[in-house]
Parts: C-alpha cells; sequence; structure tokens
C-alpha cells in the first residue's frame, strides 16, 4: 500500500488511501520509531456463480511499518479517516521514550 510522508508546521503527517475500509478495521500504533498501519478488508463470500475474467480487488489482511523521521509526541497523535483517506498527524518530539501506544481513528 503506498504512503506518502512529510512534515508540515513541526509535524509529521503520514498519509494513505484505504478505500472500503470501517475504522473500527484500521489498526495504528507507534512503536520504536516506526508507524504500524495494519488491518483487514472484508471479505465477501464468493459467488461461483461469477465467472471472472480478472480479479485485482485485494481482500484479506494488511501491514505497513513506516520508519519516522524524527520522534513524535506519541500521545498527542491524531487520526482522520475519511472518504477513504487516513491522515495520521503526529507532532515533532524531541524526547519521547519507546512504547507501544494504540491510536484510536476518528
Amino acid at each position: 500500500l503506498a504512503v506518502d510522508v512529510y512534515e508540515k508546521e513541526n509535524k509529521v503527517i503520514v498519509e494513505m488511501n484505504l478505500p472500503g475500509m470501517k475504522t473500527e478495521d484500521i489498526d495504528l500504533s507507534v512503536e520504536d520509531n516506526h508507524l504500524r498501519i495494519s488491518g483487514s478488508h472484508s471479505e465477501e463470500k464468493e459467488d461461483r456463480q461469477k465467472h471472472y475474467y480478472s480479479k485485482e480487488i485485494r481482500r484479506g489482511s494488511f501491514e505497513r511499518i513506516i520508519p519516522l523521521p524524527s520522534l513524535v509526541e506519541k500521545n498527542k497523535i491524531e487520526a482522520e479517516y475519511q472518504n477513504g483517506r487516513l491522515t495520521i498527524t503526529m507532532p515533532k518530539s524531541e524526547n519521547t521514550k519507546d512504547q507501544k501506544i494504540p491510536i484510536k481513528v476518528k
């Protein structure tokens, strides 16, 4: 899955397209200066009556681990999922101890 990582106004921003997902199916955490994004696309029951010529839509689980360019304030991370786009905003920090922090997606 493609991801954009950039800095804006002293914040690290991560954007990822996840069309068709539900917020409860997306799991985010920061650990060891890495952002972990994982989840699963719903597996629809396959209709055996269909004769596929091509079947490219991904289903099942995924995981993406992104190294962060700098330390972030882990307790101030915000995530928003809207219209198939996940945006994670992480204020930069000088002193943050490594620990696993779950992040709730709005």
